[in-house]
């Protein structure tokens, strides 16, 4: 019985001290990246990081989202990504596909209309890489 229990709490420490660790380096990589938060929380440019495949998926989304498209738009998107495609003008949604599909010229900035809570279209260009995933920058014009 004294072996059993001894093993138990072996078993104990030892997961505590992978925890620890785990949560250390965790603590590393939000100490790395918050000075990048920080900055995209403060410009008027909406920056975002997503997954296309095996569907979008927004990794990061900058929370001025709110003043640009209108209140909920940040909580909205992140609830329901796709729901871009359905504020992009008529005329720009095969160009907003094709950067999906990573068929688009990523070399030039890259023009779409996205409608804002008012019902009006506001143009937006984008910088653009495209890797595994996509980090994307949008400016106003």
């Amino acid at each position: 019985m004294g072996i059993v229990v001894g093993g138990i709490l072996i078993c104990l420490i030892v997961l505590c001290i992978h925890l620890h660790n785990e949560k250390a380096k965790l603590q590393r990589k939000i100490d790395l990246f918050k000075p990048m938060i920080e900055t995209t929380e403060g410009i008027r440019d909406i920056v975002y990081y997503c997954e296309v495949y095996p569907k979008l998926k927004y990794l990061y989304l900058s929370p001025n989202l709110d003043s640009i498209l209108g209140p909920n738009s940040l909580e909205k998107h992140l609830k329901n990504p796709d729901k871009i495609f359905g504020i992009v003008h008529p005329d720009d949604l095969d160009t907003l596909r094709k950067k999906q599909l990573g068929t688009l010229n990523f070399d030039k900035p890259i023009t779409v209309r996205f409608q804002n809570h008012l019902g009006q279209y506001i143009w937006f260009e984008e910088l653009a890489e495209m890797n595994s995933q996509l980090l994307f920058r949008i400016s106003m014009f």
